[in-house]
């Protein structure tokens, strides 16, 4: 571990008026981290030093930094461009925090051990807080902060990790991982490989949604189950896309039933299963529909009693075939 780590983790300590910790526990993967953080919860008064911490920043970094801006009739410049280019990406980070978390601690028997330690006293510091600044670094360029931010923006240029949890003893970190794939807007998603993965634990996120390695690695051993077991449709929209439609198709053994052309002259098909489910007892449909706005595909489930593909999708709106004329479908 590299002497500037302990550097910034005693920053991080001092914000809270806290003494540097005794330990620095570096992990390499969650699954090391996971192990860590169940020896320190079952440790008594391992209270998490983060919320003293982030009070600190308000009050040692962010307080004075807005004076400076005021001072300097920059306040409005400082926010108009946090708004314009990092706001969407800082909340979508942040939003899906305790999805990560709950993603990346893997065992049931760790996640009862650490049951006792809220969530939101995890500290992402890079994942989430790199944004914040990213964001600070480019407008101090614009306009120089005079020593205002001071080793804060060490983060920024060499983070000291992607999750941590800190207790008045011990400093635990997870080391940034070796990948890390975002959309534009933060949301954790690669369509090719893991989007986060640290040496050989990897983790697999599509438009934000956990998704089990074998769609990836091997979609042949995707079961139907799997699939058909998932309640939300951007979920299910997420596991077509990835395996590809004829891949989707053949999954379920689906074959058409009926097709044709909406208001927007997008095809739509229905398709049911060439066998009766063993659960449903009955043959399982689906029609296919590209939203108009999005040109995303769906596969939406509708009852078997339906027989055209015109009924199927007038049936996702709760409407008659022969109501179903909409001008605009939402």
């Amino acid at each position: 571990m590299e002497s500037y780590i302990s550097d910034i983790i005693s920053y991080y300590y001092n914000l809270g008026d806290f003494q540097p910790p005794a330990e620095i526990a570096f992990a390499q993967t969650p699954a090391e981290f996971s192990k860590h953080l169940a020896v320190l919860a079952a440790k008594d008064g391992c209270d998490s030093l983060h919320s003293k911490i982030l009070d600190g920043f308000r009050q040692k970094i962010l307080a004075p930094l807005s004076t400076w801006l005021q001072r300097h009739n920059l306040t409005s410049a400082y926010h108009s461009v946090f708004n314009a280019h990092y706001r969407t990406r800082f909340l979508n980070l942040k939003h899906q925090r305790d999805s990560l978390i709950t993603a990346l601690l893997p065992s049931a028997v760790v996640a009862e051990k650490i049951r006792k330690i809220p969530q939101h006293d995890f500290l992402a510091a890079t994942y989430i807080e790199a944004v914040f600044i990213d964001f600070l670094k480019n407008f101090s360029q614009l306009h120089p902060f005079e020593g205002q931010t001071g080793l804060f923006l060490e983060l920024y240029r060499r983070p000291i990790g992607f999750l941590s949890f800190f207790t008045p003893d011990t400093a635990l970190v997870l080391r940034w991982p070796d990948a890390f794939e975002t959309m534009v807007d933060g949301t954790l998603h690669s369509a090719v490989g893991p989007a986060l993965q640290w040496v050989e634990e990897k983790h697999y996120f599509y438009s934000g949604w956990k998704i089990p390695p074998e769609f990836y690695e091997n979609p042949k051993l995707v079961k139907p189950s799997t699939v058909l077991g998932e309640a939300n449709v951007e979920k299910r929209r997420a596991y077509m896309e990835i395996l590809g439609s004829s891949r989707y198709a053949e999954l379920l053994d689906l074959e058409i039933k009926d097709q044709s052309i909406d208001r927007y002259g997008n095809l739509i098909e229905l398709y049911r299963t060439r066998t009766v489910d063993e659960l449903a007892r009955e043959h399982l449909q689906f029609v296919k529909v590209t939203c108009p706005s999005t040109g995303r595909n769906y596969m939406l489930c509708v009852p078997p009693t339906i027989a055209t593909a015109r009924e199927a999708v007038a049936w996702t709106f709760g409407k008659h075939p022969d109501d179903y004329n909409p001008l605009l479908e939402t």
